[in-house]
């Protein structure tokens, strides 16, 4: 039970149960009883979410002296090195080891579809913070997110089931882990930074598969540009730059912003690299609009990075999403949004779009006028940027600030 008074918020724990992210969205929350029974195939515990040295151990000794379910692959993914030394310390990488789990490098692996990845029409537990379509590397993946309880007991026993009731049922008490009084720390394997000489002077070594990143370029007086594609609403970052087995080609921009929008590619069309690199030969910019929370998921710069390689110069969507927002400034890609959602049914891929003043509009106004040349109307976009921001966009991107600031 929640009740709020007078500015406070009392939450009856009594009352709480265990949660779970259905597929195919952080935000499609359902109770892990209304999933009792379901039958799980693959369950991963880690990551960079949920894999404290407190939660694996707990998991460890859960299924201590147990083994995992046979219709089940268990994951360990440990959140850093110092959490998997501190585990192997206490004993708790051979308890899963024993149990039959895989122990996964401390990296984020299956959390992007590089390895791990579950197999056709079966249900993965995963303790991740992200279960977009696809993410996982399988098509039509059907990934739960839970927490560490609730993806052990799966674990043993091969089905969801609400983690408080495996004292009754198979005698297996909430593990009580107290943390170590101090948490090893090993720099070893870290390089120093050169001193300023030495860096000026250091070679940077790229290999067939390295190309060097290309960098914006500051926004023209007047942005004329064609909308090449238009999307509905929670477009993620993985719709933009396809994640999984593509993940090898973040190194080669050229390479990977072939792939930009592939999932949303039509049939018999060129796809949107294709009409992107050709209006870009032509001189003109590329325009994606959207719809609301544009740009959700991970933090991912490619799907900024790529797109401005395409040469996109301008996002227009109901929302922009913080992350992808910041993103989108930090590759001279100019983020607004418009001031009246409505405008949105009034574009059409294919249109043509003016921005006037666009220099003037990016360095200090909170509005620009956008004129859609193929329909003959007018509307109105918010620029919402920071002071930081702004300056950004104005040189054409971090890097070219950075280089700018550094002079």
């Amino acid at each position: 039970m929640v009740q709020v008074s007078f500015g406070r918020v009392v939450i009856d724990l009594g009352e709480l149960e265990p949660l779970a992210a259905a597929p195919s969205s952080p935000g499609n929350v359902k109770t892990v009883s209304s999933l009792t029974g379901a039958e799980v195939n693959q369950v991963i515990i880690g990551s960079c979410t949920n894999s404290s040295y407190e939660e694996l151990m707990m998991a460890a000794h859960a299924i201590a002296g147990r083994t995992v379910h046979p219709n089940v692959e268990l994951g360990i993914a440990p959140g850093s090195r110092g959490v998997l030394k501190a585990l192997a310390a206490h004993s708790a990488m051979g308890m899963f080891v024993l149990a039959g789990a895989r122990i996964l490098e401390s990296a984020c692996g299956p959390c992007i579809g590089l390895g791990f990845s579950p197999a056709e029409d079966v249900i993965s537990l995963r303790t991740f913070n992200r279960n977009f379509s696809g993410r996982s590397g399988t098509r039509g993946d059907k990934v739960y997110l839970v927490s560490v309880e609730t993806a052990i007991a799966a674990a043993i026993t091969g089905q969801v089931v609400d983690p408080r009731t495996l004292t009754e049922k198979l005698g297996i008490e909430y593990p009580q882990i107290e943390a170590p009084e101090r948490f090893e720390v090993d720099d070893g394997m870290i390089i120093p930074p050169l001193d300023e000489g030495s860096a000026a002077k250091a070679k940077i070594i790229r290999g067939s598969t390295i190309v060097k990143p290309p960098r914006g370029a500051p926004p023209g007086e007047t942005i004329t540009g064609k909308v090449l594609i238009k999307v509905g609403d929670k477009v993620t970052t993985d719709d933009i730059t396809p994640a999984g087995s593509l993940m090898k080609y973040r190194s080669n921009v050229p390479l990977y912003a072939e792939h930009v929008f592939e999932g949303l590619n039509e049939e018999g069309r060129e796809t949107f690299a294709q009409r992107a690199l050709a209006l870009k030969g032509e001189g003109k910019g590329a325009v994606i609009v959207a719809g609301e929370s544009y740009g959700q998921g991970s933090s991912r710069e490619h799907a900024a990075l790529c797109p401005m390689y395409l040469g996109v110069q301008v996002v227009i969507a109901k929302s922009i999403e913080r992350i992808h927002r910041a993103n989108l400034v930090n590759f001279a890609i100019l983020p607004v949004t418009f001031a009246k959602p409505e405008d949105y049914d009034r574009i059409d891929d294919g249109d043509e779009l003016v921005i006037d003043n666009a220099a003037r509009a990016i360095e200090s106004a909170e509005t620009i006028a956008v004129r859609n040349v193929t329909k003959g109307t007018q509307f109105t976009c918010n620029v919402e940027l920071t002071e930081r921001g702004r300056k950004i966009l104005s040189a054409g991107g971090l890097l070219n600030y950075t280089s700018q600031e550094a002079k």
